[in-house]
């Protein structure tokens, strides 16, 4: 069997001042099932269940069995001050003291027993107090040999929690990987050690309380998403797309944390002219989507493969959909023109600024357009003035552009109402047909627009 084991779960990052403030965690699986959730609210304060090789159910108010204690394991509902900073009812358990490895409380959902681990599940709950020993544990529900119980993944060794912490286990009966976050962050991974589909259930291990120690347990939830995460890239299949593009894909699922993912690339292949680069991309604070920027932009005219590699979803399992998709890129413009350029010009020692904004005074424009035919165009330069809607000043300049050329054309005015004035640039084939060869722009007191 496979196995990999990776424990970032060490004694010293677990102790009093190295958990970072709680956090709420995120709710993971939007597209599955939450076969239980509960914040203790539904129980009535004072309600206590003493857990035996028997076991014992703890129940709701209504009666729903929500847990099964066994092996000594004491606990009550009570009233605390919660994780918002409020009252709240939550469960505390009185962690039996042990002095041997294999004998401690335990405390499991009742919420899927009847059917074998499938697909992906995240519990998810809060905790504060101090235990010696905590593990997850996979284990099957019937009168199979005992070793079939396995244990799974450490949660806290040794470990203070003087105030709640956030706690967030995967399980992915597909690949057998256990993930452990304690405030969003991953603190224990573990795969291959166990074929978590042979197991139906899984319990908590408390073990060896300092004196009477108490743990508090509170909002505990179970998701369970038997459906894999799908990618949509936003240009697949797209042409005409902009050689400044950034392609971006979205996931029904979070991608998972980079620290236990860090072979995750993005590939960018020219289908036109051949070669591979990898790609910087960058993910979003929810880990739904993420943003791709090739290096030094796209080319004109260019068809391109955009791979996603070895990425992951926070259950660890991987992703489908356009994990591989294509885009092309815009032929090149006939005429690539720049945007005009506007300066106002002090008179009296003839020093100019740029402004982004009209202003009273003498201003000038300047703009300028590359011929990529194969052979010389006209082209006509056209700046208006317009004051209160009405057409005052207009200059124009006619020229003859080789091709692979540029030509350049300065003009400007003298503005002595700039919240009533607007100048406007064109660039035609020729006065007379006015055909546009680049986007027309408007600068009024409120900046440049097209």
């Amino acid at each position: 069997m496979k196995k990999r084991f990776l424990s970032l779960l060490l004694t010293a990052a677990l102790v009093v001042g190295l958990i970072p403030a709680m956090t709420a965690a995120p709710v993971l699986a939007a597209g599955g099932t939450d076969f239980f959730a509960d914040n203790f609210e539904n129980y009535n304060v004072g309600t206590k269940v003493v857990g035996s090789s028997s076991e014992a159910p703890l129940t709701d108010k209504s009666g729903v069995e929500k847990f099964r204690l066994r092996e000594a394991l004491t606990a009550e509902i009570v009233s605390e001050i919660g994780y918002d900073g409020k009252i709240t009812q939550c469960l505390r358990v009185d962690v039996p003291t042990r002095t041997t490895d294999n004998s401690a409380g335990r405390m499991y959902s009742a919420s899927h027993t009847s059917s074998k681990f499938t697909g992906k599940y995240v519990y998810e709950f809060k905790i504060k107090g101090t235990a010696t020993y905590i593990t997850f544990n996979p284990f099957k529900l019937d009168s199979e040999d005992a070793a079939y119980k396995f244990n799974g993944t450490t949660i806290g060794y040794k470990s203070l929690w003087p105030d709640w912490a956030s706690v967030r286990i995967v399980v992915d009966a597909a690949t057998d990987k256990f993930l452990v976050y304690m405030n969003d962050v991953l603190v224990s991974y573990n795969e291959g050690t166990c074929d978590l589909d042979q197991f139906k259930n899984a319990y908590f291990n408390f073990k060896y309380c300092n004196g009477g120690t108490y743990l508090y347990i509170d909002d505990i939830r179970l998701y369970h998403t038997p459906d894999a995460t799908v990618a949509t890239a936003s240009q697949k299949d797209a042409t005409d797309v902009a050689i400044t593009a950034k392609p971006t894909v979205t996931f029904t699922e979070a991608l998972l944390d980079t620290t236990a993912n860090s072979d995750a690339t993005v590939t960018i292949t020219d289908k036109t002219n051949g070669g591979s680069t990898a790609a910087p991309f960058s993910v979003a604070a929810d880990g739904k989507s993420l943003t791709i920027t090739p290096e030094g932009g796209l080319v004109y005219g260019t068809e391109y493969e955009i791979a996603l590699n070895n990425f992951r979803d926070i259950y660890d399992a991987a992703i489908t959909g356009d994990t591989t998709f294509t885009l092309t890129t815009m032929e090149e413009p006939k005429y690539a023109a720049t945007e005009p350029v506007f300066k106002k010009h002090q008179l009296f020692d003839g020093t100019s600024s740029v402004i982004t904004e009209l202003e009273n005074g003498a201003i000038s424009c300047e703009y300028s357009i590359t011929n990529n035919e194969d052979e010389a165009k006209p082209v006509c330069f056209l700046v208006v003035l317009y004051e209160n809607n009405e057409l005052k000043q207009f200059q124009f300049k006619n020229e003859q552009v080789a091709s692979g050329a540029t030509a350049t054309f300065s003009g400007g005015f003298t503005v002595g109402d700039a919240a009533n004035t607007r100048i406007q640039t064109f660039i035609w084939n020729s006065l007379s047909g006015m055909g546009a060869l680049s986007p027309s722009y408007t600068f009024t007191t409120s900046g440049m627009n097209n």
